[in-house]
């Protein structure tokens, strides 16, 4: 079975690399690899009508075959979208448009009712249909198209996905997903280090990397299959945050920290004569710790930003962030035990190799305001002599205030940069460290499950050492007054409310 192309489309050269796109053998078995194809970009873009295409192609690749299968055993492909309705508008629907008046001979059975749903092919190839919210158990698959990858729906369960395509039998073997080019989740997986160059695809060509494309296809680049006045609309109805950075990449609707780039955060500041993680841990270091179903751990050091000809900094003061732990929750004794085997106290332990050194005179223990005072003191007698800090109320514990000055701190109005990510903590295990938590955090949603735990101890470290200024917040009140003369005459910030 062939496409047919008579009814003039207008493909795309980018479109046409990703439905052609084939992975050379592997490097080391000689092998034919798993390709991993991601079409993303924007809306009118025509992403899922290439990933139709592409889709397509390996299914007519993978017949069945009289001696390789047998009885019930079919070649099988799945679909995955957040919903079923939205896998019939959308994946389903993109099917029809390019069959066409094929559909009727191609889809010999049509099953989209009831708890199983699939279609069967006329060389008895078979596409399962799921939901992202049902679970995608037991298939080995010749391949998998997820669709609207963009959507929280699909966090945690990409990797489950991935390992469905696993049928031997299989000449062709691929995943695929469709979708928004977003920053965050999508970003970690999708995009490859190849350099791009007038937003052509990006494909790395190394080994085993050279299985993977990723393509970006905007609706500026298809404009001949769109409604007149589609993408001008599409312009002016995007907001602000919805700007792509210069490979095409956008932020999340409603971003959190829309300033937040990787190239600009996620590096040493300026003047650090120091590279490694090992050059960082005998420095003072203070500590971040938030509870909950998921705990988490911010390790930070406070730094001063050089002066640089014919600019005036008033503020010099920035923060490197330098590790983080993700533990599941524990309680407050065991995550004190926990914490405390990471670190060694000035004048207390011996020096450790890999360990982060505290200072009694500067490093700061910032904890959850919700810490109640008995679990305070489990972190005080493991802690001794390190100054412990509980927001409980006032200007520096309401949670706007701390996400205006972690935004200020990753780019004020002057365009100074006070908050940095030591480059060996680009990306985390568990999809939910500080990067992941800048790229994906969403303003609609503060009490996210996924990235709050990092957005909060971000938070208490950013309003220790580069607190917000106080005069920003309108008039000062008394204790606006008091804290503002701590700011003023204490290099490590701003001490608020000791409990114990």
């Amino acid at each position: 079975m062939e496409l047919d192309f008579s009814r003039e489309i207008e493909w795309a050269h980018k479109q046409w690399m990703g439905i052609n796109f084939r992975a050379p053998p592997h490097p080391d078995t000689g092998f034919p690899q798993i390709e991993i194809v991601a079409f993303l970009g924007e809306f009118g873009g025509g992403k899922s009508f290439a990933a139709a295409a592409r889709f397509f192609l390996v299914c007519c690749a993978n017949p069945y075959v009289e001696g390789v299968h047998s009885g019930d055993d079919r070649p099988m492909s799945a679909i995955v979208a957040p919903t079923l309705g939205d896998l019939k508008k959308g994946p389903l629907k993109q099917l029809r448009i390019l069959l066409g008046d094929s559909w009727q001979h191609v889809v010999v059975k049509e099953r989209l009712y009831g708890e199983h749903q699939d279609l069967e092919l006329f060389n008895g190839h078979v596409i399962l249909c799921y939901s992202a919210k049902g679970a995608l158990n037991g298939p080995s698959l010749c391949q998998i198209w997820v669709d609207e990858i963009q959507e929280r729906c699909y966090l945690g369960q990409w990797d489950n996905y991935q390992g469905r395509v696993r049928d031997v039998r299989a000449s062709w073997h691929n995943v695929q997903v469709s979708g928004i080019a977003e920053r965050g989740f999508v970003e970690d997986v999708f995009r490859l280090p190849e350099p791009v160059e007038d937003r052509t695809p990006m494909c790395a060509t190394d080994g085993v990397k050279g299985n993977r494309l990723t393509v970006l296809l905007f609706p500026e680049e298809n404009e001949d299959n769109l409604a007149a006045g589609y993408t001008d609309e599409l312009d002016e109805s995007q907001p602000g945050s919805r700007k792509r950075d210069k490979d095409g990449w956008l932020l999340p609707v409603g971003a959190m920290y829309p300033t937040f780039s990787r190239d600009e955060h996620v590096r040493l500041p300026p003047g650090e004569k120091g590279t490694e993680r090992s050059d960082f841990t005998a420095r003072a270091t203070s500590l971040s710790i938030d509870f909950g179903r998921k705990a988490a751990v911010l390790f930070g050091q406070h730094v001063r930003l050089p002066q640089v000809r014919g600019k005036k900094l008033r503020d010099r003061n920035a923060m490197l962030l330098v590790d983080q732990r993700m533990p599941d929750n524990k309680d407050a004794e065991e995550l004190a035990d926990a914490v405390r085997r990471l670190c060694w106290i000035r004048g207390v332990d011996k020096p450790r190799a890999k360990h982060w050194m505290l200072d009694k005179r500067t490093s700061v223990i910032c904890l959850d305001p919700t810490t109640e005072p008995d679990q305070v003191r489990h972190f005080r007698r493991k802690f001794r002599g390190i100054r412990i800090v509980v927001r409980r109320e006032g200007f520096y514990s309401r949670e706007t205030n701390g996400v205006r000055a972690v935004d200020r701190a990753l780019q004020d109005k002057r365009g100074t940069v006070r908050l940095f990510v030591a480059p060996w903590l680009r990306s985390h295990v568990s999809k939910r460290g500080v990067v992941e938590m800048f790229s994906g955090y969403l303003a609609a949603k503060p009490k996210d499950k996924v990235y709050e735990h990092a957005g909060d101890v971000v938070r208490y470290l950013v309003q220790q050492f580069v607190p917000l200024p106080l005069t920003e917040s309108g008039p000062m009140d008394a204790e606006a007054a008091e804290m503002l003369n701590r700011v003023r005459t204490m290099t490590s910030g701003v001490t608020v409310s000791d409990v114990g």
